[in-house]
Protein backbone atom coordinates (compact mmCIF):
# COMPACT_ATOMS: atom_id res chain seq x y z
CA UNK A 1 0.00 0.00 0.00
CA UNK A 2 1.42 3.58 -0.75
CA UNK A 3 0.71 5.81 1.99
CA UNK A 4 0.45 9.56 0.55
CA UNK A 5 1.35 12.44 3.21
CA UNK A 6 -0.38 15.73 3.49
CA UNK A 7 1.36 18.50 1.94
CA UNK A 8 2.88 20.62 4.38
CA UNK A 9 0.55 23.91 4.01
CA UNK A 10 3.13 26.35 6.39
CA UNK A 11 6.16 25.08 3.79
CA UNK A 12 4.20 25.71 0.58
CA UNK A 13 3.05 29.11 0.97
CA UNK A 14 6.87 30.54 2.63
CA UNK A 15 8.98 32.08 -0.50
CA UNK A 16 12.42 31.35 0.43
CA UNK A 17 13.74 34.62 -0.48
CA UNK A 18 17.41 33.64 0.22
CA UNK A 19 17.30 31.74 -2.44
CA UNK A 20 17.00 34.42 -4.65
CA UNK A 21 17.62 37.52 -3.61
CA UNK A 22 16.39 39.91 -6.61
CA UNK A 23 17.33 43.03 -4.99
CA UNK A 24 20.87 42.23 -5.68
CA UNK A 25 20.29 42.37 -9.39
CA UNK A 26 19.67 46.02 -9.46
CA UNK A 27 23.43 46.56 -8.76
CA UNK A 28 24.13 45.25 -12.16
CA UNK A 29 21.16 46.46 -13.87
CA UNK A 30 21.32 49.72 -12.58
CA UNK A 31 25.47 49.65 -14.24
CA UNK A 32 23.94 48.05 -17.74
CA UNK A 33 22.01 51.19 -17.72
CA UNK A 34 24.69 53.58 -17.69
CA UNK A 35 26.61 51.44 -20.21
CA UNK A 36 23.72 51.65 -22.40
CA UNK A 37 23.43 55.51 -21.87
CA UNK A 38 27.64 55.61 -22.73
CA UNK A 39 27.06 53.84 -25.55
CA UNK A 40 24.37 55.71 -26.91
CA UNK A 41 21.51 53.12 -26.53
CA UNK A 42 19.51 55.74 -25.11
CA UNK A 43 15.84 54.56 -26.05
CA UNK A 44 16.89 51.58 -24.82
CA UNK A 45 18.04 52.23 -21.66
CA UNK A 46 15.90 55.03 -20.69
CA UNK A 47 12.30 52.64 -21.87
CA UNK A 48 12.99 49.61 -22.38
CA UNK A 49 15.42 48.46 -19.36
CA UNK A 50 13.28 51.08 -17.44
CA UNK A 51 10.01 49.24 -17.39
CA UNK A 52 11.95 45.82 -17.34
CA UNK A 53 13.98 46.43 -13.78
CA UNK A 54 10.38 47.84 -12.27
CA UNK A 55 8.31 44.94 -13.35
CA UNK A 56 10.90 42.54 -11.92
CA UNK A 57 11.53 44.31 -8.60
CA UNK A 58 7.47 45.04 -8.09
CA UNK A 59 6.49 41.03 -9.19
CA UNK A 60 9.62 39.34 -7.92
CA UNK A 61 10.31 41.19 -4.54
CA UNK A 62 7.51 43.04 -3.55
CA UNK A 63 5.06 41.08 -4.30
CA UNK A 64 6.30 37.79 -3.56
CA UNK A 65 7.33 39.27 0.15
CA UNK A 66 3.92 40.71 0.52
CA UNK A 67 5.16 44.15 0.92
CA UNK A 68 2.91 47.13 0.17
CA UNK A 69 4.19 48.66 -3.48
CA UNK A 70 3.10 52.31 -1.98
CA UNK A 71 5.48 51.93 0.64
CA UNK A 72 8.25 50.36 -0.95
CA UNK A 73 7.84 53.22 -3.57
CA UNK A 74 7.41 56.08 -0.64
CA UNK A 75 11.22 54.19 0.77
CA UNK A 76 13.10 54.77 -2.35
CA UNK A 77 11.45 58.39 -3.15
CA UNK A 78 12.46 59.15 0.37
CA UNK A 79 16.40 57.61 -0.07
CA UNK A 80 16.61 59.31 -3.05
CA UNK A 81 15.67 62.73 -2.16
CA UNK A 82 17.61 62.47 1.02
CA UNK A 83 21.00 61.78 -0.88
CA UNK A 84 20.27 64.70 -3.58
CA UNK A 85 19.99 67.01 -0.05
CA UNK A 86 23.11 65.79 0.94
CA UNK A 87 24.84 66.92 -1.82
CA UNK A 88 27.96 69.11 -0.54
CA UNK A 89 27.42 73.05 -0.67
CA UNK A 90 29.97 73.75 -2.78
CA UNK A 91 27.85 71.52 -5.49
CA UNK A 92 24.66 73.61 -4.57
CA UNK A 93 26.09 77.12 -5.68
CA UNK A 94 26.45 77.06 -9.84
CA UNK A 95 28.85 79.59 -11.21
CA UNK A 96 27.79 80.82 -14.36
CA UNK A 97 30.56 83.11 -15.66
CA UNK A 98 31.35 85.41 -18.93
CA UNK A 99 34.52 86.92 -20.00
CA UNK A 100 35.89 88.42 -22.96
CA UNK A 101 38.52 86.11 -24.45
CA UNK A 102 38.52 86.33 -28.57
CA UNK A 103 38.81 89.22 -30.73
CA UNK A 104 36.05 89.65 -33.71
CA UNK A 105 38.89 88.43 -36.03
CA UNK A 106 40.18 85.52 -34.38
CA UNK A 107 36.21 84.55 -34.39
CA UNK A 108 35.63 85.40 -37.92
CA UNK A 109 38.85 82.95 -38.89
CA UNK A 110 37.52 79.82 -36.82
CA UNK A 111 33.72 80.34 -38.61
CA UNK A 112 35.58 80.83 -42.07
CA UNK A 113 38.07 77.56 -42.17
CA UNK A 114 35.20 75.66 -39.72
CA UNK A 115 33.17 76.29 -43.55
CA UNK A 116 36.26 75.30 -45.53
CA UNK A 117 36.05 72.00 -43.51
CA UNK A 118 32.92 71.31 -44.49
CA UNK A 119 33.22 72.30 -48.22
CA UNK A 120 35.71 69.93 -48.20
CA UNK A 121 33.63 67.30 -47.21
CA UNK A 122 30.84 67.41 -49.49
CA UNK A 123 33.94 67.79 -52.63
CA UNK A 124 35.80 64.65 -51.14
CA UNK A 125 32.63 63.18 -49.99
CA UNK A 126 33.74 62.25 -46.62
CA UNK A 127 31.03 63.21 -44.25
CA UNK A 128 29.04 60.54 -42.75
CA UNK A 129 25.44 59.59 -44.16
CA UNK A 130 23.89 62.00 -41.06
CA UNK A 131 25.37 65.66 -42.22
CA UNK A 132 24.19 68.60 -43.75
CA UNK A 133 26.33 70.44 -46.32
CA UNK A 134 29.28 68.63 -44.80
CA UNK A 135 28.67 69.56 -41.18
CA UNK A 136 28.04 66.64 -39.10
CA UNK A 137 24.65 65.97 -37.39
CA UNK A 138 24.60 62.71 -35.09
CA UNK A 139 28.52 62.91 -33.85
CA UNK A 140 26.88 62.86 -30.22
CA UNK A 141 24.74 59.82 -29.12
CA UNK A 142 21.71 62.09 -28.46
CA UNK A 143 21.32 66.06 -28.10
CA UNK A 144 23.03 66.24 -31.06
CA UNK A 145 23.79 69.69 -32.49
CA UNK A 146 25.22 69.89 -36.32
CA UNK A 147 28.98 70.53 -35.49
CA UNK A 148 32.24 69.71 -36.58
CA UNK A 149 35.05 68.73 -33.94
CA UNK A 150 38.01 70.33 -33.62
CA UNK A 151 40.24 67.28 -34.13
CA UNK A 152 38.42 67.37 -37.54
CA UNK A 153 39.80 70.39 -38.71
CA UNK A 154 43.36 70.10 -39.24
CA UNK A 155 43.73 73.94 -39.58
CA UNK A 156 42.01 74.34 -35.97
CA UNK A 157 43.38 71.48 -34.19
CA UNK A 158 45.89 73.73 -32.30
CA UNK A 159 43.38 75.41 -30.41
CA UNK A 160 43.40 72.37 -27.81
CA UNK A 161 46.48 73.87 -26.98
CA UNK A 162 46.71 77.37 -27.56
CA UNK A 163 43.22 78.09 -27.22
CA UNK A 164 41.78 75.98 -24.21
CA UNK A 165 45.16 74.97 -22.70
CA UNK A 166 46.91 78.87 -22.97
CA UNK A 167 43.60 80.78 -21.94
CA UNK A 168 40.80 78.86 -21.04
CA UNK A 169 41.57 76.84 -18.27
CA UNK A 170 43.53 79.83 -16.54
CA UNK A 171 39.75 81.40 -16.44
CA UNK A 172 38.53 77.87 -15.50
CA UNK A 173 40.86 77.59 -12.41
CA UNK A 174 40.10 80.60 -11.08
CA UNK A 175 36.31 80.69 -11.28
CA UNK A 176 36.44 76.67 -9.76
CA UNK A 177 39.10 77.03 -7.40
CA UNK A 178 40.59 73.87 -9.38
CA UNK A 179 44.04 73.35 -10.85
CA UNK A 180 44.51 74.14 -14.36
CA UNK A 181 46.80 70.78 -14.47
CA UNK A 182 43.81 69.12 -13.71
CA UNK A 183 41.91 69.69 -16.28
CA UNK A 184 41.33 68.46 -19.83
CA UNK A 185 39.45 68.78 -22.82
CA UNK A 186 37.09 65.90 -24.08
CA UNK A 187 35.27 66.94 -26.72
CA UNK A 188 35.92 70.76 -28.67
CA UNK A 189 33.75 71.60 -31.63
CA UNK A 190 32.51 74.40 -33.46
CA UNK A 191 28.18 73.96 -33.59
CA UNK A 192 26.35 75.87 -36.49
CA UNK A 193 22.87 76.97 -35.73
CA UNK A 194 20.80 78.03 -38.55
CA UNK A 195 17.49 78.78 -39.71
CA UNK A 196 16.90 76.47 -42.04
CA UNK A 197 18.86 73.92 -39.81
CA UNK A 198 19.13 73.38 -36.50
CA UNK A 199 17.67 76.08 -34.51
CA UNK A 200 18.09 74.74 -31.33
CA UNK A 201 18.86 72.39 -28.66
CA UNK A 202 16.85 70.86 -26.13
CA UNK A 203 17.50 70.84 -22.50
CA UNK A 204 20.62 68.75 -22.11
CA UNK A 205 23.85 68.09 -20.08
CA UNK A 206 27.44 68.12 -21.22
CA UNK A 207 30.34 65.61 -20.85
CA UNK A 208 32.88 66.16 -17.91
CA UNK A 209 32.85 68.54 -15.20
CA UNK A 210 32.62 71.99 -16.82
CA UNK A 211 31.74 73.53 -19.96
CA UNK A 212 33.16 76.42 -22.06
CA UNK A 213 30.97 78.16 -25.10
CA UNK A 214 32.58 80.99 -26.91
CA UNK A 215 30.07 83.13 -29.10
CA UNK A 216 31.98 83.09 -32.82
CA UNK A 217 29.04 85.29 -34.43
CA UNK A 218 28.35 89.12 -34.26
CA UNK A 219 24.88 89.77 -32.77
CA UNK A 220 24.22 91.46 -36.29
CA UNK A 221 24.38 87.48 -38.06
CA UNK A 222 21.49 86.36 -36.45
CA UNK A 223 17.77 86.86 -33.85
CA UNK A 224 17.45 85.02 -31.47
CA UNK A 225 19.45 82.60 -29.30
CA UNK A 226 21.02 82.85 -26.03
CA UNK A 227 21.55 79.58 -23.38
CA UNK A 228 18.86 79.04 -21.11
CA UNK A 229 19.28 77.73 -17.54
CA UNK A 230 16.64 75.70 -16.99
CA UNK A 231 16.50 75.23 -13.10
CA UNK A 232 16.98 79.03 -13.12
CA UNK A 233 14.66 80.12 -15.87
CA UNK A 234 17.33 82.56 -16.84
CA UNK A 235 18.93 83.34 -20.51
CA UNK A 236 22.11 84.07 -20.79
CA UNK A 237 23.23 85.94 -24.19
CA UNK A 238 27.11 86.43 -24.87
CA UNK A 239 28.50 88.67 -27.69
CA UNK A 240 31.04 88.36 -30.01
CA UNK A 241 34.41 86.93 -28.63
CA UNK A 242 32.95 86.37 -24.89
CA UNK A 243 33.44 83.05 -23.26
CA UNK A 244 30.97 81.55 -21.11
CA UNK A 245 32.26 79.06 -18.62
CA UNK A 246 29.25 76.98 -16.57
CA UNK A 247 29.17 73.49 -14.40
CA UNK A 248 28.25 70.73 -17.05
CA UNK A 249 25.93 69.08 -14.76
CA UNK A 250 23.94 72.17 -14.85
CA UNK A 251 20.76 71.65 -17.04
CA UNK A 252 20.98 73.85 -20.21
CA UNK A 253 19.20 74.47 -23.73
CA UNK A 254 20.25 76.55 -27.08
CA UNK A 255 17.50 78.87 -27.56
CA UNK A 256 16.22 78.96 -31.02
CA UNK A 257 17.51 81.40 -33.43
CA UNK A 258 14.76 82.73 -35.51
CA UNK A 259 16.98 84.54 -38.36
CA UNK A 260 20.91 83.90 -39.73
CA UNK A 261 23.06 81.94 -39.17
CA UNK A 262 24.99 81.62 -34.99
CA UNK A 263 28.49 80.13 -34.74
CA UNK A 264 29.77 78.72 -31.44
CA UNK A 265 32.59 77.21 -30.18
CA UNK A 266 32.04 74.79 -27.44
CA UNK A 267 34.21 72.44 -25.31
CA UNK A 268 33.41 69.77 -22.53
CA UNK A 269 36.36 69.67 -19.73
CA UNK A 270 37.09 67.16 -17.55
CA UNK A 271 37.95 67.71 -14.20
CA UNK A 272 40.57 65.29 -12.46
CA UNK A 273 40.69 66.55 -8.72
CA UNK A 274 38.50 69.29 -7.45
CA UNK A 275 38.56 71.50 -4.20
CA UNK A 276 37.69 69.47 -0.83
CA UNK A 277 34.53 69.15 0.52
CA UNK A 278 32.46 68.98 -3.47
CA UNK A 279 31.76 66.15 -5.60
CA UNK A 280 33.17 67.59 -8.59
CA UNK A 281 31.92 64.47 -10.79
CA UNK A 282 28.13 66.26 -10.00
CA UNK A 283 28.59 70.14 -10.57
CA UNK A 284 25.69 71.49 -10.93
CA UNK A 285 24.06 68.86 -10.82
CA UNK A 286 20.20 69.63 -8.48
CA UNK A 287 22.29 73.16 -7.58
CA UNK A 288 19.64 75.74 -5.38
CA UNK A 289 21.60 78.64 -6.08
CA UNK A 290 23.24 80.71 -9.10
CA UNK A 291 25.79 83.36 -9.53
CA UNK A 292 25.92 85.19 -13.05
CA UNK A 293 29.66 86.99 -13.26
CA UNK A 294 30.45 88.94 -16.21
CA UNK A 295 34.37 89.86 -15.97
CA UNK A 296 34.44 88.71 -12.48
CA UNK A 297 31.37 91.12 -11.51
CA UNK A 298 28.28 90.04 -9.82
CA UNK A 299 25.36 90.40 -12.17
CA UNK A 300 22.71 88.17 -10.87
CA UNK A 301 22.04 86.02 -8.50
CA UNK A 302 19.21 83.87 -6.53
CA UNK A 303 18.22 80.42 -4.94
CA UNK A 304 15.33 78.72 -6.09
CA UNK A 305 14.42 76.39 -3.45
CA UNK A 306 13.25 73.06 -4.05
CA UNK A 307 12.11 73.37 -7.41
CA UNK A 308 16.00 72.57 -8.90
CA UNK A 309 15.78 68.95 -7.17
CA UNK A 310 12.34 69.02 -8.15
CA UNK A 311 13.28 69.92 -12.34
CA UNK A 312 16.14 67.09 -11.75
CA UNK A 313 13.67 64.64 -10.30
CA UNK A 314 11.31 65.38 -13.62
CA UNK A 315 14.13 65.73 -15.95
CA UNK A 316 15.44 62.26 -15.29
CA UNK A 317 12.13 60.84 -14.58
CA UNK A 318 13.08 57.51 -16.32
CA UNK A 319 16.44 56.82 -14.25
CA UNK A 320 14.81 57.93 -11.36
CA UNK A 321 12.30 56.00 -10.87
CA UNK A 322 14.38 52.85 -11.87
CA UNK A 323 16.84 54.57 -8.60
CA UNK A 324 14.08 54.79 -6.64
CA UNK A 325 12.50 51.32 -6.91
CA UNK A 326 16.27 50.22 -6.81
CA UNK A 327 16.99 52.08 -3.70
CA UNK A 328 13.62 50.78 -2.00
CA UNK A 329 14.19 46.99 -3.05
CA UNK A 330 17.70 46.94 -1.66
CA UNK A 331 16.79 48.97 1.83
CA UNK A 332 13.66 46.59 2.54
CA UNK A 333 16.11 43.42 1.42
CA UNK A 334 18.27 44.53 4.38
CA UNK A 335 15.63 45.25 6.35
CA UNK A 336 13.93 42.28 5.88
CA UNK A 337 17.12 40.12 6.50
CA UNK A 338 18.05 42.20 9.77
CA UNK A 339 14.92 40.95 11.12
CA UNK A 340 14.93 37.70 13.83
CA UNK A 341 14.29 34.41 12.18
CA UNK A 342 10.68 32.88 13.58
CA UNK A 343 10.24 28.76 14.02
Amino acid sequence: MVVLSEPDSSSSSRIPHDDFPPAFLWIPAILGTWVFQALGLAVFSKHALCVLLILLGLHVYVLRSHMSPPYVLMTGLGFTVVLILTIPEGNRQAIIAVEQLLEAAECADIVVKAEEQASANVLHNSSPVKSRNGWFTARHSHYSTTDLAISDIPSLQHLERTLADERIFPLLADRYGVSADALKVLDMFVVKYDENGQQRLQPHRDKGQLTFNIALSSGEAYRGGGTRFVYFNRTVNTKQGQVMLHPAALLHEGIAITQGTRYILVGHVQVTAAPHGTWFPTWGYAASCFQILNSGRHVEGGCTGARGVASEIAHDGESNLCFTIASAVLVNYFLQKSKPKTE
